[in-house]
């Protein structure tokens, strides 16, 4: 099919580098048609200190000793905390302790969230202080390796502040309205976050038919992923539905059945998206690289 280089399957699977995780995908550039972007989607039942002895892409642990410390990326990264299951938009199964800026300010996320990490923002350490049942963390990062050489540098602690300082960093989903069609999200623009020159929006979605009814194909003036996965602590590599996925002129239809991530170029014609048949809900993300959405129905 002539659109076929643009459908990606997504492979979460055990043992992969990183915060230890049960099961996670890693996806960069290289993967996504040269995007500049790195994703991680995780499912993790961690309690404690998240201190990774290797990278994404390594295959063995490097000989170092894990401490609670800081790290700044030269890039923009969002990180996103969330559960799974019929309430995981809405209920985030666990207790987790992030700090930013390098005075550590520590921040309590208990609920479905979204953090910013602006360039040079000293984030982490990251503890779980309790965990009810597994949970998700996914982050998006602007870089084309989240292990780009030179790009990450550790903080040492430095400083104190009133414990507010860098609270708007922490995006609620319950803040913002869901997307349409969707049972429950958010949606998100670059001007909501901080200026990230992103637009992202997620969402459970829960019933067979057009997310946009009524509607046909659409284009954007700037890349896209429309990244699909199950809601499934268990298996999120089974979307649990058969979502079609129309691109091109031609509305060449993709049936997808398992996680996928569709790399749409700037001014391709795609959508609608036809839940063709559901037998769990599943999660949809859409990343769009502008702070403000520019659509074109046609």
């Amino acid at each position: 099919m002539k659109y076929d280089n643009l459908i990606k399957r997504l492979h979460f699977r055990e043992n992969m580098g990183g915060t230890p995780a049960l099961l996670k995908v890693y996806m960069e550039a290289a993967d996504l048609n040269d995007v500049a972007v790195n994703f991680v989607i995780g499912v993790y039942d961690l309690v404690g200190l998240w201190a990774p002895k290797r990278g994404y892409k390594d295959t063995v642990d490097r000989n170092i000793t894990p401490r609670p410390v800081a790290h700044a990326h030269t890039f923009s990264e969002l990180l996103f905390f969330y559960g799974y299951g019929a309430d995981g938009l809405d209920n985030l199964g666990a207790r987790i302790n992030l700090s930013l800026g390098k005075e550590y300010e520590q921040h309590i996320i208990t609920e479905p969230s979204l953090v910013v990490a602006p360039p040079h923002l000293p984030h982490c350490p990251l503890y779980t202080e309790e965990c009810k049942r597994p949970y998700a963390h996914m982050h998006i990062a602007l870089s084309i390796d989240h292990g780009l050489a030179g790009a990450t540098t550790m903080v040492e602690q430095d400083g104190s502040t009133d414990g507010t300082k860098y609270a708007h960093l922490i995006k609620k989903f319950s803040q913002a309205p869901k997307p349409e069609g969707a049972e429950a999200g958010f949606f998100f623009t670059g001007d909501d976050l901080e200026g990230t020159p992103l637009t992202v929006a997620m969402g459970m979605y829960s019933r067979e038919g057009s997310w946009y009814p009524g509607k046909g194909a659409l284009v954007n003036p700037y890349n896209k992923l429309l990244v699909f996965f199950g809601n499934n602590a268990e298996n999120p590599n089974d979307l649990g539905a058969e979502v079609a996925v129309c691109l091109g002129e031609e509305r060449e239809e993709h049936l997808l059945t398992e996680a996928s991530v569709v790399v749409v170029p700037p001014n391709l014609p795609h959508l609608p998206v036809i839940c063709r048949k559901i037998k769990k809900p599943y999660y949809a993300l859409q990343v769009e690289f502008s702070a403000r959405p520019e659509v074109t129905w046609l």
